[in-house]
């Protein structure tokens, strides 16, 4: 499994990037290549909507208690992003849930499952081919610890294309917070690392973490005796 660590060589100055502001749901991620910083987006940003940097404290892997004591100290304000309003739970609480899907044009809830679903209880509309989205959505999650055991440099850039698309494809029939955006996230994240400023050490297959997945297709239940070990180094 790929674990990740930023190790600060040095600093810089990069007066456009520093005028992003904190959300602990931010919208992009920063690399560096050479001394090129590159802000890339992690979701679909619209028309007039902000652009959201994060400042180490992410909703998925922190409460919101433990981030919003360490932005007061740290940065002086009081954070009022969506996840903090609204406080969404961590990648653990998500986790234990079943996916939530709904239709793609009126929003309506599509329950746990798309497999029989082909048109909207609700506003008729057609929903050929949703269904091949949840099971891309369980092939993310069934194979994630290998999909991110195989990312590196030469094949970066084709999953950046693949997940990009996936992640859209997800937008579109799963409402934040869930589990199916921030693992398709943390899969994107890993590949903008890998074509930045980074090294390659092989850790021995004992020590590797991997995502607990409770789908259609898993061998074994998630239970809450479950230990921290099992869950994914969320980068």
């Amino acid at each position: 499994m790929v674990e990740c660590e930023s190790v600060e060589l040095g600093g810089a100055v990069y007066p456009t990037i520093s005028m992003s502001n904190h959300a602990c749901s931010a919208n992009t991620s920063r690399t560096n290549h050479g001394t090129h910083g590159i802000v890339r987006a992690t979701r679909t940003i619209f028309p007039n909507e902000k652009v959201y940097d994060n400042y180490g404290y992410f909703y998925h892997t922190e409460d919101k208690e433990h981030r919003q004591g360490m932005l007061k100290v740290q940065y002086f304000f009081d954070c009022a992003c969506s996840a903090c309003k609204d406080n969404w739970p961590t990648y653990r609480d998500l986790a234990r849930e079943p996916a939530e899907y709904h239709c793609w044009a009126c929003k309506h809830s599509l329950g746990n499952s798309l497999d029989k679903v082909k048109k909207c209880p609700r506003c008729k509309k057609d929903l050929k081919g949703i269904g091949k989205i949840e099971k891309q959505i369980q092939c993310m999650h069934r194979d994630f610890r290998q999909i991110m055991d195989d990312i590196q440099e030469s094949n970066a850039e084709t999953n950046i294309k693949k997940f990009s698309q996936l992640l859209s494809e997800i937008e579109r029939v799963c409402r934040m917070p869930c589990k199916e955006m921030i693992t398709c996230q943390q899969i994107l994240l890993q590949c903008f690392a890998v074509v930045g400023n980074a090294s390659r050490v092989e850790i021995a297959p004992e020590t590797a973490q991997m995502v607990p997945y409770t789908g259609a297709g898993s061998d074994d239940e998630y239970s809450d005796e479950d230990d921290e070990g099992d869950m994914p180094g969320l980068i």
